[in-house]
């Protein structure tokens, strides 16, 4: 009860005092319209530019609307150009527009164009750089037109963004990290969700690297889409159909269409993820007599055929009750399918440097799951600037099911030709997680200080039931085992920030209790306090410097609770711990970021202090059988130095990258590793080279990760290259993603040891030659509506998603 009251008055914190004033006290707005000189006609779809007085760079930009009206929003306090450009007619450039505090709101009224009747040359292609703006808790890209057209969704986008990196497969990394969440104009989304957006439709890309309080504690980044302020009513859509290698398949098929006025909005959308290739895997296992009392090396060989399919579908309703009020109803089905068919493994064993067993294993299985969300979504104006309150109360249902058969055929020594024994293994496991959330958000404004604060109350139940069998000479052993988890999480946070001067600031805490029971026979309770801290200081126009503290919770997931043994080889069992605790995590970046001439550049220095952390951790018994399992072991030490940037070459030659360099040191007071690996830096680096052409873009991605460790492993993958094009005209689009050089590719390598154990295993797919086109087609039938604004999350089986 005295939790419960603790978050209660953290919540009411600083809500007597309601006085409202610009969120943004140092940014206005510049408006206008655009009328054709000679006819007086209002010119729709001009380009809008906002240009720096300072060093001629476009900031951001906008499109006229039907009836040549435009509004350049959240413009920081300063000196300008604004340019007006429509093809056909002499551009406009409008100098010295100063958007201050005592004049925020910059009416420039009728600009005038006329047409451009001269003979042109041949016109000259020139890349508009991404630009990096630095605000108190994220920085800002705006998108341009040459980086939309290399793209066939907002995941394809995001290649070009610094520090994001998406591989073949469509996992997006940020600053190395999958742990993420996306939001589309500040409303929590899913991955599928964005992938669906019309990369015209984005205007803006923000990377939040340490969120604040706001967001889930768990997470370790945020990239934030920004759609353009309008969109089309009527009938709109588009459709995506691909083009591929025969045997080597990563493709994104997709359609959606949408139907609104100035009421409501009704839409549906498909997309599906689809990949196969050959795939080989090898493992490795060597035990000595200093641990086990039967020293051995055993060896596997693999190969067989992947398939991953995932496929995503929404439809929902958007209601304007009014100006100020939206309400709006979301249902989301996920599929997600991974058959296994014709593995086939040779195993073979070495004793004393003499083979003494070898056997083939066939399996077969498939990995399946169904996810229906639902959610009821409210967002209302107050008439006081500033102030707004969104709810949200979702459903949510995860239903998954995992069927591996296995065909054990030993043959005898010394030959190995005879079979000698024949034995079947089948393991089923079939899971249902039910999650009921409600979420409260409340923003408010007092003089010059922005006041957020929110609850979440969210309730989990997970019943997982677990079949196994082993059929030895028609003599069937069978064990059954159920697992039941439910979890009862109350949250609440408050942040304010607010400025003075060139100096800003962010302050937030959050406060979580959790109630877990865990097979009705034990109870875990307990409370955790996260607050986050961040300062900016202004060093010029184009020079901010900025440090941010966060504190961090990592909890451990049903799937590592789950005491279930389960079957990797004949040498190694799996099996989760109920007595896990949280991971917490102490996070400091000290970051510079300076645009200069047409170049974005931003060092970062940070530091990560994690404490018991969750890991998973090998032991060996005497007979040779090894247990991994997960344990808080210890701590670990991790610093070093990422490196943002997009830097411009010769006007067509772009390159937007993220390189990082670290050393990560683990304390092990357990003994069970190498002294050796508990030390090491590593590094990893995205690049994304973009060349500009008259009709299209040519575009290069390059992805590294050096090894990595964690307690007693190391985990590395291969270099991977690939090559793309993009052009499009505003009704077709079509994009090449092409590899020509990298044949195996090495998608994830393991090594674990310690004194008297070794143990490594890779996974590698065949991607030599593999292209993809996607091909796509949209329309629309209509003029402009009001910004979407939806909901979208759901807790997904952490053994889902591609390679």
């Amino acid at each position: 009860m005295k939790t419960r009251t603790i978050l209660f008055l953290i919540c009411l914190l600083f809500t007597t005092q309601i006085n409202a004033n610009d969120i943004e006290d140092n940014e206005g707005e510049i408006i206008g319209i655009i009328i054709d000189k000679e006819t007086s006609e209002p010119i729709p779809y001009a380009s809008i530019a906002l240009i720096s007085s300072n060093d001629s760079s476009i900031i951001t930009g906008v499109i006229t609307l039907e009836d040549g009206s435009f509004r350049l929003e959240e413009v920081p306090f300063g000196t300008y150009k604004v340019k007006a450009t429509y093809i056909g007619y002499s551009p406009v450039t409008i100098d010295n527009v100063v958007v201050s505090s005592k004049n925020k709101t910059i009416d420039l009224k009728t600009v005038m164009i006329s047409e451009d009747i001269t003979q042109l040359d041949e016109a000259e292609v020139v890349h508009e750089r991404l630009r990096g703006e630095e605000k108190i808790d994220r920085t800002v890209f705006t998108v341009n037109d040459q980086t939309r057209k290399t793209a066939s969704s907002g995941i394809g986008l995001l290649r070009n963004i610094p520090s994001v990196s998406v591989d073949l497969q469509d996992n997006v990394m940020l600053e190395g990290s999958s742990n993420i969440q996306f939001y589309v104009d500040g409303v929590l989304r899913n991955k599928d969700y964005v992938a669906q957006l019309d990369p015209e439709l984005i205007d803006k890309v923000e990377l939040i690297t340490n969120p604040g309080v706001k967001y889930s504690a768990e997470i370790t980044g945020v990239i934030n889409i920004i759609l353009k302020k309008t969109q089309r009513y009527g009938v709109n859509g588009s459709v995506t159909a691909p083009l591929f290698h025969p045997k080597k398949i990563f493709i994104n098929p997709s359609a959606n269409i949408e139907y609104g006025n100035q009421n409501f909005r009704v839409y549906v959308g498909e997309r599906s993820h689809y990949e196969e290739f050959d795939v080989k895997e090898y493992s490795k296992t060597i035990v000595d007599g200093s641990i086990s009392d039967s020293p051995y090396e055993f060896e596997q060989n693999t190969n067989g055929r992947y398939i991953w399919l995932y496929s995503y579908m929404n439809a929902g309703i958007d209601w304007f009750v009014s100006d100020n009020t939206t309400i709006n109803v979301l249902g989301e089905w996920t599929k997600y399918k991974n058959p296994i068919k014709d593995f086939l493994t040779t195993n073979s064993t070495i004793r004393e440097e003499v083979q003494t067993n070898y056997f083939l294993t066939d399996r077969e299985g498939v990995d399946n799951s169904d996810n229906y969300y639902l959610s009821l979504f409210l967002k209302h104006n107050f008439a006081k600037e500033g102030s707004e309150l969104t709810a949200e109360m979702y459903t949510n249902q995860h239903a998954s099911n995992i069927e591996n058969e296995y065909l054990d055929t030993y043959y005898g020594a010394p030959s190995f030709e005879d079979i000698s024994t024949v034995v079947e293994r089948n393991e089923y496991t079939d899971n249902i997680t039910n999650t009921l959330e409600f979420r409260l958000d409340y923003t408010f404004l007092t003089k010059n200080i922005k006041h957020e604060l929110g609850l979440r109350e969210q309730i989990q139940g997970m019943e997982n039931q677990f079949l196994k069998n082993n059929t030895i000479e028609a003599i069937t052993g069978e064990e059954a085992e159920n697992f039941e988890y439910t979890e009862n999480r109350h949250v609440a946070y408050y942040n304010a920030s607010g400025k003075l001067n060139d100096f800003s600031w962010q302050a937030g805490l959050r406060g979580e209790y959790s109630d877990i029971n865990i097979q009705d026979t034990s109870s875990i309770d307990y409370f955790v306090m996260l607050p986050q801290l961040t300062a900016a200081y202004k060093l010029a126009d184009n020079k901010n410097v900025k440090f941010t503290y966060r504190r961090q919770i990592i909890r451990p997931s049903v799937y590592n609770l789950n005491p279930f043994e389960t079957y990797i080889d004949s040498l190694q069992i799996k099996k989760g711990n109920p007595d896990l605790k949280p991971t917490h995590i102490h996070r400091l970046e000290l970051t510079y970021t300076q645009n200069f001439g047409n170049n974005y550049i931003s060092p970062k220095f940070f530091v990560n202090f994690f404490n018991d952390g969750i890991t998973e951790i090998t032991r060996v018994s005497e007979d040779g059988l090894q247990l991994i399992s997960q344990e808080n072991i210890g701590k670990r030490f991790e610093y070093g130095v990422t490196l943002s940037t997009s830097v411009q070459f010769f006007k067509k030659l772009n390159i937007n990258g993220n390189v990082s360099v670290y050393n990560s040191s683990i304390d092990d007071p357990s003994g069970l590793s190498l002294e050796k690996n508990n030390q090491k830096v590593s590094c990893w680096a995205f690049l994304n080279t973009m060349y500009i052409t008259k009709v299209g873009a040519f575009f290069v991605y390059t992805q590294y990760v050096s090894p990595q460790i964690t307690y007693q492993r190391t985990r590395s993958r291969d270099l991977l290259m690939y090559f793309g094009y993009g052009a499009g005209t505003e009704k077709f689009q079509a994009v090449l993603i092409y590899n020509p050089f990298i044949k195996n590719f090495r998608y994830n390598k393991m090594v674990a040891e310690y004194p008297g154990y070794y143990w490594e295993q890779y996974q590698e797919i065949n991607i030599h030659h593999a292209f993809a086109i996607h091909l796509t087609y949209k329309f629309n039938f209509g003029g402009k509506i009001k910004k979407l604004e939806r909901n979208a999350e759901y807790e997904k089986n952490e053994s889902e998603g591609a390679l």
